[in-house]
């Protein structure tokens, strides 16, 4: 809709689902348009009104809901540069309701993408602000982290993604299965992480280990939690589990600072240090 605009370059612009309206603004806002043949080219300014009539509604009582690995607190996480290996990253502080369309669009300047899952906000029935990437080489994903990995100016940022070293096993840069700090080998919940959670149905799975057949489906192939509670267990169920991972990534800087354990040279070689 026109607005009122002394040289007639404004414009009201409203879309049938509102909750698309930040989107919109995020790739519209800054972006460069030609004008008719000859014109001058513009720069587009768009700004968002009436967002407070967008309500979120949150769904309340027992009910299933997830949350993945990467999205838990992590202040002990080993600071280890990152192995060919990993290709897959997180993003956080995407713009609400942000699709799979708009992630691919947002990054395509680093490379080609293979995959990504935009995470559902199971405390608000909608799509997060996080998201997985996984390029299809180490060296986009590599950049990618490199140009975004700022947190200022509230602008989407990219860590390397915590779930992709948990399927690496103990081939990641760690040394250490990270499902071992929440599963059994045959993929049941350990006891002592059900004990701190609070939590009667609990679930850490993901499609690189042995799942516990009492389980859920999968909400995605990342490592993830799915619990059946309200919305205060499931944040005490979250900050449980962060516990436990900070313990675990003590543990494996604990392991990493110590001298690898030499191997015994067979008889008539020299003794080498494993490299």
């Amino acid at each position: 809709h026109g607005v009122e605009d002394p040289i007639g370059r404004a414009a009201r612009v409203v879309l049938k689902d509102p909750r698309r309206m930040p989107v919109a603004v995020e790739k519209l806002n800054g972006h460069p348009v030609a004008g008719k043949a000859g014109g001058e080219r513009v720069v587009l300014q768009c700004e968002l009104f009436g967002c407070d009539d967008i309500q979120e509604q949150v769904p309340s009582g027992v009910m299933h809901r997830s949350f993945f690995i990467d999205e838990l607190l992590m202040p002990r996480r080993p600071d280890i540069a990152p192995s060919e290996r990993d290709r897959e990253i997180f993003l956080r502080q995407l713009p609400a309701f942000s699709t799979e369309e708009y992630v691919r669009e947002f990054l395509a300047e680093f490379g080609r993408i293979e995959a990504v899952n935009v995470l559902q906000d199971h405390l608000h029935g909608r799509h997060g602000r996080c998201a997985y990437v996984l390029f299809e080489t180490h060296r986009a994903a590599a950049f990618c982290v490199e140009a975004k990995s700022s947190t200022g100016g509230g602008s989407a940022f990219a860590t390397w993604s915590e779930a992709e070293r948990a399927k690496q096993r103990s081939l990641s840069v760690y040394r250490a299965d990270v499902h071992s700090a929440f599963l059994q080998p045959i993929g049941r919940l350990l006891q002592s992480v059900r004990a701190r959670a609070k939590v009667g149905e609990l679930w850490v799975q993901s499609s690189s280990h042995p799942r516990d057949r009492s389980a859920p489906a999968l909400v995605g192939t990342q490592l993830h939690c799915i619990a059946k509670c309200d919305g205060e267990a499931f944040e005490e169920a979250r900050a449980a589990l962060s516990n436990v991972l900070e313990a675990f990534h003590e543990k494996v800087q604990e392991k990493l600072r110590r001298p690898p354990t030499p191997t015994p040279a067979p008889a008539g070689r020299k003794f080498e240090w494993p490299r």
